[in-house]
């Protein structure tokens, strides 16, 4: 039998095993100096020590020197091994532990915030507190419900606190493929799980997120006490049962101070996970204060510093600032526009539009519209030299338009060039000689009627004639709303419409906050605003410009085109905080969108980022 008291790996973790930081520092250097063990021993040993006394028994964070005065700052590096080689270093095991929180799942939300949610949707006053008191009791789900529905007079149930608990755990990608391969190997798997929710529970939800085990989930109570024991009877029962020494035992952990130290200091083997969410506070994001802004914090934490190798700048600029803005933009889009129709107004070349049309327009009935402010400014007058005379209001034009002043001037001016005078004298003739209620209509009226008296149509077909239609403008700067919405009630005068705009409500967000609208942040102000500009010339900045709807002829002006290769890393890194998002508790009502505060810490945050990304990259 292995003796699990003596090996290399034990006498590597007695000198290191003093924290986090030593831990984790000590495992990089081995990695990249493990050549050192036979050519330098004595030069390893003594490294080892530095790093240990600096990061452990004097808890630093800075660099530290080591042999030949090479200097290395471990704790901000970012170090993972690939999937394949812990799979590797596991496989030699007979048995592997695996501690799933942290490690091979994840919450987006704590149990408090769980509560919050549970208590609005029960409409029950002091649940969140009468729940909090049996946090860590060794009580069943229906137990505790019991507890409360005597101590609050009610009769709830456990549904819907399961539900959103569910919903709130997300699968840790990197880990997952680790377990994937012990399974395919058929290597003794077990998972350890704190919670009160019971064993069948976690073992659906295994299931449910396509987690093999060989084993049922072990499951203890959520206060932490007696884990390590517990563990040790796992290990126990693993010896007598299946006959495997505890030294061919492995316990997988990202919770160091409870599990991976105290179980190597028994002489238990450990591997220590080190937590993403780690790595999120060292590089100095938000810190978010409501429940959105905590989903937001797990989700990059998790995207970001769970795998092998960092993602790109860029990547992690896009997925951290702007991806969550965006999303942010298209859950007040669906709340405002239920049981609506919505119009779009922009191109539909927009990022906005598409992303909804893929994740949130599930009837498939939502309407774009082309639309611009220089359109409904210039095409509107009947005089051909109106068209040419937008030289004259340039300042107007790029403070409503500033992606034009990229554009050159010949290339507008093609784009302007219209039909004869006799066209639009004849096509005023045509509108006269039909008996057209309204005689001479605008060309952008003209070109309104066309684009929606269908849609409108079918509207009315269903019974639904006022109040039922939402405009979602996402011209540049939302400038062409209020020409769109002053088109529309002169072409659709028995219509009433809601608005929306999410540049305004962004900017107005920033505005009513009391803690960022003060003398002392008038810095954090000017931040929000160009973080806010960033994020319309990075929607704006490959799509068509609509400048001129006359007869018979739509005329477009096109920017300079990012490369297809940007682009769609864009799009891959906001679809993919998207889909976090909606795989969690993000579902329920009461924490969909993100507050005043945690959207302008983003804002604020981000606008280095985000000032980089509207110029064409980082």
């Amino acid at each position: 039998m292995k003796n699990r008291f003596f090996s290399k790996k034990r006498i590597f973790h007695l000198l290191t095993n003093i924290n986090e930081k030593s831990s984790y520092s000590s495992e990089i250097y081995l990695e990249k100096n493990s050549d050192m063990l036979s050519s330098a021993p004595l030069n390893f040993l003594m490294d080892l020590a530095r790093i240990s006394f600096h990061y452990g028994i004097s808890d630093k964070d800075s660099a530290v020197t080591l042999s030949g005065k090479k200097v290395c700052d471990f704790t901000n590096m970012y170090y993972r091994h690939k999937s394949v080689l812990v799979f590797k270093s596991f496989e030699k095991y007979k048995c592997i532990i695996i501690d799933v929180w942290d490690t091979l799942l994840y919450r987006t939300l704590d149990n408090d915030e769980i509560y919050k949610i549970v208590e609005n949707k029960n409409k029950t006053d002091g649940f969140a507190a009468e729940r909090k008191k049996y946090d860590g009791k060794d009580l069943s789900i229906n137990e505790i419900y019991e507890k409360i529905n005597e101590a609050l007079g009610t009769e709830l149930t456990s549904e819907n606190e399961i539900e959103i608990y569910r919903k709130s755990i997300l699968k840790n990608r990197y880990v997952s493929e680790i377990t994937d391969m012990l399974a395919a190997n058929h290597i003794k798997t077990i998972p350890i799980v704190s919670g009160c929710y019971g064993k069948e529970f976690y073992n659906k939800l295994f299931k449910d997120k396509k987690i093999y085990f060989s084993d049922d989930a072990a499951v203890t109570d959520e206060s932490g006490r007696g884990y390590t024991d517990f563990i040790k009877k796992l290990i126990g029962k693993a010896e007598k049962e299946d006959k495997i020494s505890a030294g061919e035992c492995l316990v997988y952990s990202s919770d160091y101070k409870n599990c991976v130290k105290p179980l190597r200091s028994a002489n238990y083997n450990s591997t220590y996970y080190y937590p993403p969410k780690t790595f999120y506070k060292k590089y100095n994001y938000p810190e978010m204060r409501d429940i959105q802004g905590k989903i937001y914090e797990n989700i990059v934490s998790y995207e970001l510093f769970g795998y092998k190798n960092m993602k790109s700048r860029e990547y992690s600029a896009i997925f951290a600032y702007l991806a969550p803005v965006i999303t942010d933009i298209l859950e007040n889009i669906f709340k405002y526009g239920k049981d609506k129709k919505i119009i779009f107004i922009g191109s539909n070349e927009n990022m906005i539009y598409r992303l909804y049309k893929r994740y949130y327009d599930f009837k498939d009935d939502a309407l774009i519209t082309d639309w611009s402010y220089f359109m409904a400014e210039y095409s509107e007058s009947r005089e051909a030299d109106k068209f040419k005379s937008y030289k004259e209001n340039l300042r107007e034009i790029y403070e409503n338009m500033p992606s034009l002043r990229c554009i050159p001037d010949d290339r507008i001016l093609y784009s302007l060039e219209s039909e004869s005078g006799e066209d639009m004298a004849s096509d005023k003739k045509r509108n006269s000689d039909t008996g057209s209620e309204k005689v001479g209509f605008t060309y952008a009226e003209k070109y309104m009627k066309a684009s929606l008296d269908y849609y409108l149509e079918e509207l009315k077909k269903e019974g639904k004639e006022r109040n039922d239609i939402l405009v979602v403008d996402l011209t540049e700067k939302n400038s062409g709303g209020g020409s769109f919405l002053k088109v529309f009630k002169n072409v659709y005068p028995y219509i009433n419409v809601a608005y929306y705009s999410w540049y305004k409500e962004i900017t107005n967000m920033a505005a009513d906050s009391e803690e960022i609208n003060n003398d002392k942040n008038a810095d954090d102000i000017s931040k929000i605003s160009d973080s806010i500009d960033s994020i319309d010339g990075i929607l704006q900045r490959d799509i068509p410009v609509l400048l001129k709807v006359s007869y018979e002829e739509i005329s477009y002006v096109y920017p300079v085109i990012s490369s297809l290769t940007a682009a769609e890393k864009m799009k891959g890194a906001i679809s993919k905080y998207i889909e976090r998002h909606l795989e969690t508790s993000a579902g329920e009502s009461q924490c969909r969108t993100f507050s005043a505060h945690d959207i302008n810490e983003l804002l604020i945050h981000g606008n280095e980022c985000l000032y980089a990304l509207g110029k064409g990259g980082i």
